[in-house]
């Protein structure tokens, strides 16, 4: 099944239930005036090709897509190293925003890149963001300068699914590090040891 995209360049995984969709910039801008203004949630809703009800997930808001919105505006040759919206396909119906996830930015000098997800309250606890992960990191291991994959979520109770998520993806816990949020869990994937 194929969402169309007008006039939009997309690059589109798709997964049993999910179809992800990698945020070109006129789509993050889209997105970006809809969080400014509510009569704009026409045009997202065209533009990323899914209806969009509760919106956005936790942890997203105006300035993450502004940030996001910059960096794609800046290099648009980065598509695909910074937001991914996720489309959940529904019978007879159109995909359903389901949430956000992706990358901090493409590869580090290492090969390193570091996903990030964020699913909707409702669509929650349906195996949404494992299923997303799965996919963004075989889509990381296609590029041959990527060496390895890392998450980091936050040492705090209501993180905890989110280190489940990491586990269930075959992510190995690594430690922690500081941040000026609290501590973080580290968890990675590398090359050799992913399966596909």
């Amino acid at each position: 099944m194929t969402v169309p995209v007008p006039n939009t360049p997309s690059m589109q995984l798709f997964t049993q239930r999910l179809i992800l969709t990698a945020a070109s910039q006129a789509m993050a801008a889209r997105e970006f005036a809809f969080l400014t203004d509510d009569n704009a949630r026409g045009a997202f809703e065209r533009i990323v090709g899914a209806q969009v009800k509760e919106w956005p997930p936790l942890y997203n808001d105006i300035a993450t897509c502004s940030y996001f919105l910059e960096n794609l505006t800046n290099d648009p040759k980065t598509q695909g190293w910074w937001t991914w919206y996720i489309l959940l396909l529904q019978e007879q119906s159109t995909p359903l925003l389901a949430g956000t996830a992706g990358f901090h930015g493409p590869p580090d000098i290492d090969g390193s890149v570091e996903i990030g997800y964020s699913v909707l309250a409702e669509q929650q606890r349906q195996g949404i963001a494992s299923e997303t992960v799965k996919a963004l990191t075989a889509w990381a291991f296609s590029h041959s300068q990527v060496t390895r994959v890392i998450i980091t979520t936050l040492d705090q109770p209501e993180f905890v699914p989110s280190s489940k998520v990491a586990l269930k993806c075959g992510f190995s816990y690594t430690g922690t590090e500081p941040s000026d949020e609290g501590t973080l869990l580290v968890y990675e994937l590398k090359r050799q040891d992913f399966g596909g």
